[in-house]
């Protein structure tokens, strides 16, 4: 699946293979990827609805939670829901464009993992980071904190 530079370090940023929805980890088996498209087209499907719950819960909650009390917060505030649209977008993309295949068998398998590998994932830290508050990178430190990522990004 597919994978990015930030990727390979501990990153922020929800992806493919590091998700733990349970519509990820049922399409990861072999039998989806190896024997049958079509269950493997609907297990990314699947994913991509829970994931877009997941983000939706993700901004409703960060917005309940109101500015980071740091200079700057009103835009590392809206730099976290500008993360949420962008993923949003990227993956509805990914589930209308995997909707639409009309190939079979192993073709199918093929066009599905073409258009999950072509996924433009947003980089969370670095929108913080463009915000050029002083204190993003404390924000970011925090995101990449075990105990704190683990409980923001756990969904």
């Amino acid at each position: 699946m597919p994978t990015t530079g930030s990727q390979t370090s501990a990153t922020p940023s929800t992806t493919l293979t590091r998700s733990k929805t349970p519509a990820w980890q049922t399409s990861r088996r072999p039998t989806y990827y190896e024997e049958d498209g079509d269950l493997y087209r609907d297990a990314v499907i699947k994913y991509t609805r829970d994931y877009g719950k997941a983000l939706d819960r993700f901004a409703r909650d960060a917005e309940d939670a109101g500015e980071p009390d740091v200079e700057g917060g009103e835009e590392i505030a809206a730099a976290v829901q500008d993360y949420v649209k962008k993923e949003q977008r990227a993956f509805e993309r990914v589930s209308r464009e995997v909707k639409a295949l009309k190939q079979t068998g192993d073709d199918l398998t093929e066009a599905v993992d073409a258009v999950v590998w072509d996924v433009e994932f947003t980089d969370l830290s670095e929108l913080i980071d463009d915000t050029d508050s002083r204190d993003a990178e404390d924000i970011i430190d925090l995101l990449y904190d075990e105990g704190c990522s683990d409980f923001l990004f756990d969904e």
